[in-house]
């Protein structure tokens, strides 16, 4: 007797809609739901970075219908938090506010109108790009008391404790723990991490370098991993000294 063996079920790509127009961002939700994707809808008024942070998802969507500017802030906020791809949908077809959408840091900008199939048809084809990760980022690194699972963006420390990051920290700590003992310089720190759209800085690296000591040393102060060369940029050690 022949035993089928089923494949396992890939994961549902999980998409966040961002919208001031609740009626419509239903419309877009069910139309993605049809397609077989994990879709949380939120307002505009609602706490957007605690729910990004929480449902980690693969592609941002906001629709932006009013004449406001939180939409822009927004984006801009997102950006500077996760390399998530957003995909900006808006009927202001000005050239001028296209522009400052892309300038935030959104991927694309589409217009209305747009039907709901060839919606369906646009974010898979975004995610048939945006999930293609080559296999080596899918390797967990480990060095001494540190274990880092970059595909769950989860890092496992001593004693068994698992500390969930975000895109970002996940990121940034796989540059550092791939290279340990390397110092690497604060401007090529902030073109790996945050990539090609620019939008990172001095700043924000060192805000990003103080969350994850906070979540990952004993002693935030006294870093035993990510370390600070004075004049130049941050390593990684081994957290044996």
């Amino acid at each position: 007797m022949s035993v089928q063996h089923q494949r396992p079920q890939q994961p549902k790509a999980k998409i966040l809609i961002i919208s001031d127009e609740p009626i419509t961002a239903e419309v877009w939700g069910y139309s993605l739901n049809k397609v077989g994707l994990n879709v949380t809808l939120i307002g505009i008024e609602d706490p957007v970075l605690e729910t990004w942070m929480e449902i980690s998802p693969d592609l941002i969507i906001i629709e932006d219908f009013n004449k406001d500017v939180e939409e822009i802030e927004l984006c801009r906020q997102l950006r500077k938090e996760t390399t998530v791809p957003i995909r900006y949908l808006t009927g202001k077809i000005e050239e001028t506010f296209q522009i400052q959408v892309y300038e935030v840091g959104a991927d694309e900008c589409i217009t209305f109108p747009i039907t709901p199939r060839l919606f369906q048809m646009k974010v898979k084809a975004w995610l048939r790009r945006t999930m293609s990760v080559p296999l080596a980022m899918l390797n967990e690194v480990e060095i001494g008391e540190l274990r880092l699972n970059v595909d769950k963006r989860v890092l496992k420390l001593r004693a068994g404790e698992q500390v969930k990051l975000t895109n970002l920290e996940t990121r940034l700590l796989y540059l550092l723990m791939s290279h340990p003992g390397h110092c690497f310089e604060a401007e090529e720190i902030v073109n790996r991490v945050w990539g090609y759209w620019g939008e990172g800085d001095g700043t924000l690296l060192k805000n990003l370098v103080y969350r994850l000591r906070r979540k990952i040393e004993l002693n935030p102060n006294r870093p035993r991993f990510i370390i600070t060369v004075e004049g130049r940029g941050y390593g990684f050690l081994d957290g044996k000294y």
